[in-house]
């Protein structure tokens, strides 16, 4: 009950400390969603809260579940990896957590994965690792559609198409990588498995096969 009255006060506004500690360590950068691309802050029409932790390039990607956004995760990082083990990268969507939360704005699983490329794009993300539950599969399964579509049009892999090396949905129990573009077909997996990396695999993946 206290972990949920936490939660509810943290995305009402009234934070307590450990939600001001999180937000604290996080950062609010300028996303302009018409260009789909991230922008100076002073210059930006919304403001995304972002929360990196080590060398973004390589980072494994936290998205957020509904209703605590990024804020959800605060409990789990204790039992990840450091962030040179680890690198990672934390997001609030629009309309959650520290982000601006817009009343005309077109709210879709479309935006927030752009929202997503966007950041990897704007920060030199070149391989990722998505970690996702709750709404946020729906958001993994459309940057994969995105993948397997630009595959499939012969589209030269830069920027941000060419970010996601594997995925964990921990609400659906599936996990996977990718392969030349195209999703691996993957066994069950507890999300509650220790996140403890290996050489060349990542900690969210287990059980893949062709």
């Amino acid at each position: 009950m206290h972990d949920l009255l936490e939660t509810v006060a943290a995305v009402d506004g009234c934070q307590s400390p450990l939600a001001e500690a999180w937000f604290a360590a996080g950062e609010r950068i300028g996303y302009a969603p018409r260009s789909r691309a991230l922008v100076a802050s002073e210059d930006a029409p919304l403001r995304i809260f972002l929360r990196r932790e080590g060398d973004p390039a390589h980072a494994v990607s936290f998205l957020p579940g509904f209703p605590d956004g990024s804020f959800g995760w605060a409990k789990v990082r204790s039992y990840l990896p450091n962030a040179t083990e680890m690198p990672k990268l934390f997001l609030d969507y629009v309309g959650m957590g520290d982000s601006d939360k817009p009343k005309d704005y077109d709210y879709s699983t479309a935006e927030r994965a752009d929202l997503v490329e966007a950041i990897w794009s704007g920060l030199g993300v070149h391989s990722t690792t998505l970690v996702a539950f709750d709404f946020s599969s729906l958001v993994v399964l459309e940057i994969l559609r995105r993948r397997l579509g630009r595959s499939e049009r012969g589209e030269t892999p830069s920027g941000r198409t060419s970010a996601v090396s594997s995925f964990s949905m921990a609400g659906s129990s599936r996990t996977g990588t990718l392969t030349r573009g195209t999703p691996r077909r993957c066994c069950a997996s507890s999300p509650t498995e220790p996140a403890a990396a290996s050489a060349g695999r990542s900690p969210f993946s287990r059980g893949c096969r062709e």
